[in-house]
């Protein structure tokens, strides 16, 4: 991509392996207040909220994927400004996604990002069938 800053990853004991930066995570989305043991319990997953230092500009794109191994559509957004100022700020992603883990990829494609946590909207959807 021309006109990017990147910040790559790289393997030190292969100097030409070079990738953008990514962070994966599973989640199981644990519901304490459910009158049941929730393990068992499929989940709708629906927002992702990314909390960022404004470093800059960069392009976001996050992945989501279901324990069935079917990966839902990406979405990617661009966070931060030109002005840089350092502030803690929300990137939003819509995402619908099922499941009772859910795999979420989040890829920096352009730019730099500091990011000071992540944090979901879901809810519960039912209880598992069987064979799934």
């Amino acid at each position: 991509m021309a006109g990017c800053n990147f910040m790559l990853q790289a393997d030190p004991s292969d100097l030409r392996s070079e990738k953008l930066p990514f962070w994966e995570k599973t989640f199981d989305f644990y519901m304490p207040d459910l009158q049941f043991p929730s393990r068992d319990y499929e989940k709708s997953l629906y927002r992702l909220f990314l909390y960022y230092e404004d470093i800059g500009v960069a392009s976001i794109k996050i992945t989501p994927t279901s324990r069935r191994g079917q990966t839902y559509t990406p979405e990617t957004i661009a966070i931060g400004s030109g002005g840089a100022d350092g502030k803690a700020k929300i990137a939003i992603f819509d995402i619908a996604v099922s499941d009772v883990l859910i795999r979420l990829k989040l890829e920096v494609l352009c730019g730099q990002l500091s990011m000071i946590m992540a944090t979901c909207e879901y809810e519960p959807k039912g209880l598992m069938e069987k064979g799934t």
